[in-house]
């Protein structure tokens, strides 16, 4: 029966025009490398069909056909991520399936075969290919929350919000963010810790079991609280209110990157809760190596350029002191919601526009509901 099928030609007039108006529409969106990808899947349909049919023959094609597809979707549209933290409760809660959209920000080619979706798991790691993303729908904007690799751990993924952008310069004082000398309010999802004193517990109490607000009682009738900035008011209007006050975390800024530094830390004063101006590092700026931004940027100098060498206390290239560094990549620093239970770039440091995954498209939340 199959074998006297009429074979069909692969173009005819019919779809031509629709094939240009796709791909001017894809060209507008800043993708237009997508075509190529409706040209596989049309090719692998066109193939199925001039095959010489038998019921063996449909069902390995209709399975290749099938993981070509997820394949491909996963690795150039949109992927499945799984929240490992409680970092961006209230906005995900951990175990949460994250669908990221990887054309918002352009994806990335497989960085070497185990990164191929699926298939990954036949090969073993032979060593890295060329890092080469894409063209994406927009840029990266303050506030996305963005699923990025870990830079200690490439085959892991973290999902923050980002907060400074290439070239801004940021300050953070408690629970009060600044971009460029501009108050940025947050977004309702993010919550501090506070030490709240009310004169009626019990009327904080129902405040609380409302707002499904986690608190703890202390000895001195005094309440700790995690609190979103809406919660925060809610609570300095209720009858019997007398104080609220932000409870520092206390930890030195870039702790964890200050455990590896080769430099002394000139910046004992900052902290996760109060540091800045920072100098998000952007591709082109030009900065002078004083000792503030040997500790703050000597891990990006060391990873961009590798002809660099430290002697004493001072970069050398080439037996030549080096005063300035020009970053050659774009960074960004991540926040999350939680901030008080969230291990972020205050700890470790910048993100790598490199280490961008995807931006996340639509929780599937198996969380706190």
């Amino acid at each position: 029966m199959f074998g006297n099928q009429k074979k069909r030609p692969l173009f005819n007039k019919r779809i031509i025009l629709p094939a240009i108006l796709l791909f001017l529409f894809l060209l507008i969106l800043n993708i237009p490398w997508l075509f190529l990808l409706v040209i596989i899947f049309t090719l692998t349909i066109y193939a199925s069909r001039q095959l010489k049919r038998n019921y063996v023959i449909d069902i390995i094609f209709t399975a290749f056909s099938v993981l070509l597809c997820v394949v491909l979707i996963r690795m150039f549209a949109f992927d499945l991520y799984k929240v490992p933290s409680d970092s961006m409760e209230n906005s995900f809660f951990i175990n949460d399936r994250l669908i990221i959209n990887k054309l918002s920000y352009g994806p990335k080619l497989p960085g070497d075969a185990q990164d191929i979706p699926w298939l990954g798991m036949l090969f073993k790691d032979k060593g890295k290919w060329p890092q080469v993303r894409l063209s994406g729908i927009s840029k990266v904007k303050t506030n996305d929350i963005i699923v990025f690799r870990n830079s200690a751990d490439p085959r892991k993924f973290m999902v923050k919000r980002c907060i400074g952008l290439p070239g801004e310069k940021l300050v953070m004082s408690n629970d009060t963010l600044f971009i460029d000398g501009r108050f940025i309010k947050s977004p309702e999802s993010v919550k501090n810790m506070y030490n709240i004193i009310v004169k009626q517990t019990q009327a904080f109490i129902a405040y609380a079991k409302q707002h499904r607000i986690a608190f703890s009682l202390n000895e001195n009738r005094s309440i700790d609280a995690f609190l979103t900035a809406d919660q925060k008011g809610g609570i300095q209007c209720l009858n019997g209110f007398e104080q609220i006050r932000y409870i520092r975390i206390g930890w030195g800024f870039f702790s964890e990157k200050g455990k590896t530094s080769k430099w002394d830390n000139p910046l004992k004063h900052w902290t996760v809760d109060r540091f800045g101006p920072l100098l998000i590092p952007k591709k082109g700026t030009t900065i002078h190596l004083d000792a503030q931004n040997l500790f703050l940027y000597s891990g990006i100098i060391f990873s961009e350029d590798k002809t660099v060498m430290l002697s004493g206390s001072r970069l050398y290239r080439y037996g030549m002191l080096i005063d300035n560094y020009t970053f050659e990549n774009n960074y960004f620093f991540f926040l999350g919601d939680n901030r008080h239970q969230s291990y972020d770039s205050r700890y470790w440091g910048f993100v790598s526009e490199k280490q961008i995954e995807g931006k996340v498209l639509l929780s599937l939340s198996v969380g706190k509901s």
